[in-house]
């Protein structure tokens, strides 16, 4: 998670190409960008939309900014929502281990056993949904003009040579 800064760098990558590459456990694909960079200002409430246009093809691009202040608050509730739902995942599998312990078993076959195996599960998943939302919230968008998926052009946060400011 980065810092929120007022103005920074925006690096756009434009898909140059893409290799399978074979590792001794897994297989991946590698992606190749050329690196076009855009220096981008928050605005003071609220959120804008700026155009960019990629410098390898010409196509114009549209970057949603948002203000410190809103980034601030998603991270914060993206966070709170991590906490709670990890929180009760612990209360919910601590407690159906304690009352195992204690000798009271809780069968599957009945709907408080399937409840609780379900709502453990469930706020797992939101735990780590939650987590990864809080950890990658930078206030920063990319969109195509069309309103549909450009699988040429992506925002790469982080990328380009290490004095970059992140956003």
């Amino acid at each position: 998670m980065e810092p929120l800064r007022e103005q920074s760098t925006v690096r756009i990558g434009h898909l140059t190409g893409t290799s399978t590459t074979f590792g001794f456990i897994w297989i991946g694909e590698e992606r190749r960008y050329d690196l076009t960079g855009f220096q981008v200002r928050r605005p003071a409430t609220g959120e804008k939309i700026v155009e960019l246009r990629c410098d390898s093809c010409g196509a114009e691009l549209l970057l949603r900014v948002r203000s410190s202040a809103l980034s601030r608050a998603i991270r914060k509730r993206r966070m709170v929502t991590t906490l709670v739902s990890l929180a009760l995942a612990v209360v919910l599998i601590g407690g159906a281990i304690g009352l195992d312990e204690a000798g009271i078993t809780i069968p599957l076959s009945t709907a408080f056993g399937v409840v609780l195996l379900v709502v453990s599960l469930l706020t797992l998943a939101v735990f780590g949904i939650a987590c990864y939302a809080w950890t990658h919230e930078e206030g920063l968008r990319l969109y195509s003009p069309t309103g549909q998926g450009d699988r040429t052009h992506r925002l790469l946060v982080g990328a380009g040579p290490h004095d970059a400011q992140a956003p």
